[in-house]
């Protein structure tokens, strides 16, 4: 090995080299490294950064075994890495791992300092990207068997498998800080997959337990519904707390579950509440009307306790308090109830026999005892709304009762093809003066004379009519459906249009009185023009339009025989729009309802 002297210059020689001035350069070079240490101590706060710079003795040997070292272990890494290029091994990386030391050991010993030196950065983040590739392919092959296992529904080896690629994923993290490869999302994101591999089993667990706790409480087997609701429950709390970042947990299926585990913890409030029903029905049908009231009340109590108690439960409803309440109310008001329903047979009988002399002492004392049943019992259904308001009208139409079936069934004849025991029809339209005799109120826009047809009546009125009429007569009474109105027009004659219609062209376009025209064959007049008239038909629900058919005084008499049918908005009042109805002789009002029996 090559060895230095340091020999000392001679006068001679200085003169020959240049005299002093290499030893002033020398001077001045010297006192700016140390003046340059010192300023930089400075600026991190510590004088002692200044030793550190100098810590390690330059040694100018040491320097080039160093770097001899290091040139070496590159150019033989270089070269493997140029054959092998992707499939480097470990083994191969720490050739280079080594060289990366040489090379820092070599600035060491050069008096470089090594942490600003490019070249060694560049170099350590190679050695982080090689050690982080490593690892990724390992992490890769990992994730690809847990997923296969997790597939194959092999939970807890797919969870070990998960953990083990997330710690080697977290290693790059904190020990290859330099690698590009870092990639914190994959590191959470296998983490939580991990995770999931536990939560899965879990949540399959407490589905089973939710089931069987589901099937004992339709059951009534408590005692294994709150085992396995309970069960359930602390599963589901769990994954909702520990697992929720990873898998839908759902805290409505938590809320859910509470509510079947407060179901079960109330039960036997339920069945102590069921038993009181069975003995209420029990002494109902014994007619222990006063035993079974107290016996309701206790069970009304009862449910209220419940209903505070456990709200969540699926017992306390709203629903079940009502319907304890009504038992109450209309066992309790069944003694009077009785009485009435005695005198709404004789009300019944009376007016269908058009024997009406005592329904007007028998409509005030019903309109009475169903006012002071609503009053001391207002949650009992046995009476009505809708009986109350037909009992007030009765009770204000008694006395009148008799003049108004007469004057009604004057007006009926048989609808042709149909007997007159099953029904019959109004021969002519609906008057004002029958209209407001019945209804108190006359809605029409020509109110001249009371003997023109009334207008301006929606469906509803109709029907509200036909219930008071209805009331009145015994029996049912509606609109003619659409088969009765042809039946009753019969064939469509032109000729004898002007003799039995208002039409456009002999109407002025003014309604007329009712049957100011000849009748038809049948007996029947203004079927055909003057208003057109609404037509019974079964309504669904939500359906707002309904069928008007005749033409009215506006219609030109060509259009009749085809196009006098037409649909109307149910809540639409024409001026030009009225009707006439059907009483149906086979069907009884049904006054404990307030409508006509079906």
């Amino acid at each position: 090995m090559e060895h230095f002297t340091v020999r000392f210059p001679t006068n001679a020689s200085r003169r020959k080299r240049g005299g002093i001035m290499p030893f002033v350069l020398f001077a001045v070079v010297g006192a700016a490294v140390v003046f340059a240490a010192y300023y930089a101590s400075g600026l991190k706060g510590s004088n002692e950064r200044v030793g550190e710079a100098f810590a390690t003795e330059v040694d100018g040997v040491k320097a080039m075994q160093c770097k001899q070292e290091f040139e070496t272990l590159e150019a033989r890494f270089n070269s493997i890495h140029e054959v092998k290029r992707d499939k480097i091994t470990s083994a191969d990386i720490d050739v280079y791992d080594k060289a990366v030391a040489a090379f820092a050991q070599y600035l060491s010993y050069s008096g470089i300092d090594s942490r600003v030196n490019l070249r060694l950065d560049k170099m350590r983040r190679k050695l982080h990207s090689l050690r982080a590739d490593k690892i990724r392919e390992h992490t890769l092959e990992v994730e690809s068997r847990a997923e296969a296992l997790a597939d194959e529904k092999k939970y807890a080896e797919a969870e070990k498998l998960f953990r083990e690629a997330a710690e080697h994923e977290r290693r790059i993290e904190t020990q290859y800080a330099l690698a590009d490869k870092r990639n914190h999302a994959r590191t959470v994101g296998l983490h939580n997959r991990m995770l999931a591999m536990q939560a899965i089993p879990m949540m399959a667990e407490a589905d089973v337990l939710e089931e069987e706790g589901v099937a004992a409480l339709k059951a009534g087997d408590w005692r294994q519904a709150n085992s396995r609701l309970r069960a359930a429950l602390k599963i589901q709390n769990r994954l909702w707390a520990d697992y929720r970042a990873v898998i839908p947990a759902d805290s409505q299926r938590i809320a859910h579950l509470n509510r079947f585990v407060e179901t079960v913890e109330s039960s036997t409030d339920y069945e102590e509440i069921e038993a009181l029903r069975r003995a209420a029905e029990e002494a109902e049908e014994k007619h222990e009307w006063k035993s079974a009231a107290e016996i309701w009340d206790k069970a009304y109590r009862r449910q209220e306790l419940l209903q505070k108690n456990f709200p969540r439960s699926q017992f306390a409803t709203a629903e079940r308090l009502q319907s304890l309440a009504e038992a109450l109310a209309n066992t309790a008001a069944r003694p009077e109830f009785l009485e009435f329903r005695q005198n709404m047979a004789a009300i019944e009988q009376a007016i269908r026999s058009r024997k009406t002399e005592t329904v007007p002492v028998l409509a005030r004392k019903n309109a009475v005892i169903a006012s002071r049943l609503h009053e001391r019992f207002p949650n009992n259904t046995l009476l009505s709304n809708r009986v109350r308001e037909m009992l007030a009208y009765l009770d204000i139409k008694s006395r009148d009762i008799p003049q108004i079936q007469n004057a009604f069934f004057a007006l009926t004849i048989p609808i042709p093809g149909i007997p007159e025991t099953q029904s019959k029809m109004m021969k002519t339209e609906v008057s004002q003066a029958l209209y407001t005799f019945v209804v108190g109120n006359n809605p029409s826009a020509n109110a001249a004379s009371s003997d023109l047809p009334v207008e301006s009546v929606s469906y509803t009125d109709v029907e509200a009519f036909c219930r008071r009429l209805g009331a009145i007569v015994g029996y049912r009474v509606r609109p003619p459906t659409m088969e009765e109105f042809r039946a009753a027009a019969g064939t469509y004659d032109a000729e004898k249009m002007d003799e039995q219609a208002w039409t456009l062209g002999n109407s002025g376009a003014q309604i007329h009185p009712c049957a100011s025209k000849s009748p038809n064959a049948a007996g029947f007049f203004d079927l055909y023009g003057n208003v057109s008239e609404w037509i019974h038909e079964t309504l669904k629900p939500g359906e707002i339009a309904g069928t008007a058919a005749g033409g009215d005084c506006q219609f030109p008499k060509e259009l009749l025989a085809d196009e006098h049918v037409q649909k109307s908005v149910l809540k639409e009042k024409s001026r030009l729009r009225g009707f006439r109805v059907v009483v149906e002789l086979d069907t009884p009002f049904d006054y404990a309802a307030g409508t006509a029996q079906k």
